[in-house]
């Protein structure tokens, strides 16, 4: 029996790999069929997406794409299949050494077992984890990436830190303001004085600075927030470089067991605090997410999933001395608006910009970034020392290649994502999941903390 077992677990790991190939491809194929400039489309395809000719142009093929869409049905009824047999092939007693295996799993180096297992070390799986920990509670954290942080990114330059992702605070935010409070985290206001620049045709003027409105930043960078969040659990808890294959439910046993690559950990609970639609995508969750709830979060846009932001250091910020804020809004591009990035008293000199792309925009060049900073504030404008240009777009622990098709920003905070699934032990902890300030830091926060509540209540109810 064992090794039919086994011959089923390398087929699975087999199709595994073509049946995720395919469903980028079909995914290729969407973004191909929804733009209007089929032209546009196929150049953004070669030049953002690093896909061949011939790729683009079997992606456009009809034939093909029935095709595909077939190869892929047939995968995925084939995986179906096999992990059927292969639960029907292990009835090896409790905690016996290959029970991991046995539920479709895969061979896995090690198993192990914790109260909690949180999935992504941004703002809302550390604040989740945080709060366990602080209450005792066993919670290991799982990040795909080789650093903790998720959507905060700061870099050192000379002079201070620049936020590649969220930039911003708020004063009526209270988990955010007494977390900066508490921790100590040196903010500083956003600078908003003098007049803005608009552009559409001409540039022109505009008095006063209607585009930035009294908002809160951090001198060390938004990513001192999860630097220090993780520093509050245990450095042996955060792993990093451990994606998240799958999470199965066992509630005939009370727990949920999660897969990565190395390792399956067995949990009472489960926080998700990755983007909905990125989770139900990359993760196989068997059939125990309801298909309500599935649906829901496939169609959750990524927030900040479509955009460019781009950084532009200066030796100083020029655009003061002429009364200028450092704000603009432009029709013209490649930046639809720009802001004032520089840290305390000027240090280090920055603007900074959004450029949300689709399918048929290309990436801006360096070139096409100075041109704009020189036309909207002169010339200096285009003497930027450096220029950073983060493309969310591409970061494959944030985005999927669906992000770009996702639109409906209702299903932000919606009613099912406030109730665990999964037999009530899996948490939604992301920013899209939260009903108050939803796509802020707030809202991971809020997100965060109402799935260690949930959890807190469960446990002590025991």
């Amino acid at each position: 029996m064992s090794e039919r077992k086994d011959r089923l677990l390398h087929r699975v790991h087999i199709v595994q790999g073509p049946l995720r190939v395919l469903d980028d491809r079909l995914e290729f194929m969407a973004l191909l069929s929804s733009s209007a400039d089929k032209q546009a489309a196929r150049d953004a395809l070669v030049t953002d997406w690093g896909m061949t000719e011939t790729q683009v142009a079997h992606a456009l093929d009809m034939p093909f794409s029935r095709a595909t869409k077939l190869g892929r049905d047939e995968l995925a009824g084939e995986l179906a299949h096999l992990r059927s047999e292969i639960d029907k092939a292990s009835r090896s007693p409790k905690g016996s050494p290959a029970r991991a295996d046995e539920r479709g799993f895969g061979t896995v180096h090690h198993v192990k077992t914790s109260t909690v297992v949180v999935i992504g070390a941004g703002v809302g799986g550390l604040t989740a984890a945080s709060l366990l920990h602080a209450d005792e509670i066993d919670v290991q954290v799982l990040e795909a990436r080789d650093r903790t942080g998720g959507r905060l990114l700061s870099v050192p330059t000379e002079g201070g830190h620049l936020d590649l992702g969220a930039t911003w605070f708020w004063p009526n935010e209270k988990l955010i303001n007494a977390l900066v409070s508490d921790r100590g985290l040196q903010p500083f206001a956003q600078h908003l004085d003098g007049d803005m620049m608009f552009q559409s045709g001409t540039v022109q003027r505009i008095t006063g600075n209607q585009l930035d409105v009294e908002s809160g930043r951090l001198a060390k960078g938004m990513q001192s927030i999860t630097d220090s969040l993780a520093a509050m659990c245990p450095a042996e808890s955060i792993h990093l470089g451990q994606r998240v294959e799958a999470v199965h439910d066992r509630s005939n046993e009370g727990s949920l067991t999660v897969r990565t690559e190395r390792q399956a950990i067995e949990a009472d609970h489960v926080v998700l605090a990755v983007p909905p639609s990125l989770a139900v995508q990359r993760i196989d969750f068997g059939d125990g997410l309801d298909s309500s709830v599935a649906d829901i979060a496939a169609e959750t846009p990524v927030w900040m999933g479509a955009t460019i932001k781009i950084v532009a250091v200066f030796e100083r910020a020029f655009w003061r001395d002429s009364g200028l804020a450092g704000a603009a809004f432009s029709h013209e591009g490649p930046m639809s608006e720009i802001h004032d990035m520089s840290g305390p008293g000027g240090k280090p000199a920055a603007l900074f910009g959004f450029c949300s792309i689709s399918p048929a925009t290309s990436v801006p060049t360096e070139d096409d970034i100075r041109n704009q900073l020189g036309a909207l504030f002169g010339p200096e404008g285009e003497n930027a020392t450096e220029i950073y240009l983060q493309d969310w777009r591409k970061e494959i622990h944030t985005s999927s290649l669906s992000t770009l098709k996702l639109s409906n920003y209702e299903t932000y905070g919606h009613p099912e994502f406030q109730q665990p699934a999964m037999s009530g032990r899996l948490h939604w902890a992301s920013t899209e999941t939260s009903p108050i300030a939803p796509g802020h830091v707030e809202g991971a926060l809020v997100a965060g903390t109402r799935a260690a509540h949930a959890i807190l209540g469960d446990l002590r109810s025991l």
